[in-house]
Parts: structure tokens; C-alpha cells; sequence
């Protein structure tokens, strides 16, 4: 598992030239894992269950520049292959095998993407694996994250977000080191 930082320096890298290498993520309350609130509409609304993973929408480079996410690139946060993907609110979800040794049997969810790859294709950590999906109505374009640990053939066969909740083989954790 990889930290927040270095998911930032391989967001970057693809998406910036070289003089805007990446600083922070900036966050809302509600973007993070295990929020309760929304994050984009006002005024703020509660969440039905804690957040599940954690939201991108915008980071600063070293010259204090923000870019937002908008359409970017999005990379893989390590090496594996796509196992699964199912539509959500806003665009696609990938689901991402890590490569051998599997860490705790984790499978990372790239959500709202647009996806470059399909099912049964591999990545390394950095390389593209979609780009990030336009914005609807109020909902603003932003990349989410989560990463579920279990097995990941335990899948639900009908794969969709309402699904994943509705089960209990695998959980959502924390996708990223702080």
C-alpha cells in the first residue's frame, strides 16, 4: 500500500509538467474515509453510511499552484490487473488486483473513471489505467478511491455499489498510508 504522497507524486507525473511536481492534496471535510457528510452539495448532507474511501479533487504543486482533477489521467497506485468493472454514479469502477505477493488480499476500486483498460489487463504502479470522468450536475468531476480486503473472487456477481455494501466477504479499509 502506498501513501497518500506518493499516490500524488504518480497523479502528478501524468498529468503536469515537471515544474509542477506535486506538494498536498487538498481536502474537504467529507472527502476522507469513514466520513459522514457529503462534500459537494450545500448545504452539506449526511451520508447513509460512513465513506468508503476517499475522494480527489484538487492538489497544490510546489509553486502553490492548484490543479483540479477535471478529466486527468488517473494512475494505477500499484501494479496489478483489472479483475472487474461495474458503472457508478458518475462514470466507471475498476477494480484492481495488486500483483503477487497479494497485500492481505486487498483489490483497489478506482471510481468515476473513464476506463483505458479492460477486464483481464495488467498495469504497473503509475502506468494509466483511466482518466477521470466529467462532472454531473451538481456532483463535480473527482477521482474516489477505496480498497477492499478479502477475497476478491467473492465478488458479487451482479457487481454494483448497492452489491458491494449488501455483502460482508469483503470490507472496506483504509486505501491509503498517511
Amino acid at each position: 500500500m502506498i501513501s497518500l504522497a506518493e499516490f500524488g507524486s504518480l497523479f502528478s507525473a501524468l498529468n503536469s509538467k515537471k515544474e509542477h511536481l506535486f506538494r498536498s492534496w487538498l481536502f474537504e471535510p467529507g472527502m476522507g474515509y469513514n466520513d459522514w457528510q457529503l462534500w459537494w452539495p450545500s448545504p452539506r448532507e449526511k451520508r447513509p453510511r460512513p465513506h468508503e474511501g476517499i475522494d480527489f479533487f484538487c492538489y497544490e504543486d510546489q509553486l502553490g499552484k492548484l490543479h483540479n482533477l477535471g478529466t486527468s489521467l488517473v494512475p494505477a497506485p500499484c501494479g496489478g490487473t483489472v479483475v472487474a468493472l461495474c458503472a457508478d454514479f458518475l462514470g466507471q469502477s475498476l477494480f484492481l488486483l495488486p500483483e503477487q505477493p497479494a497485500e492481505q488480499e486487498s483489490l483497489y476500486v478506482l471510481a468515476h473513471i473513464s476506463p483505458h483498460l479492460g477486464l483481464g489487463q495488467s498495469v504497473r504502479q503509475g502506468d494509466v489505467v483511466g482518466s477521470v470522468a466529467a462532472a454531473q450536475g451538481l456532483i463535480p468531476a473527482h477521482l474516489h478511491v477505496s480498497c477492499l480486503q478479502g477475497r476478491w473472487r467473492d465478488l458479487p456477481l451482479q457487481l454494483s455499489w448497492p452489491a458491494l455494501h449488501g455483502q460482508r466477504q469483503l470490507q472496506f479499509v483504509r486505501p491509503f498510508l498517511e
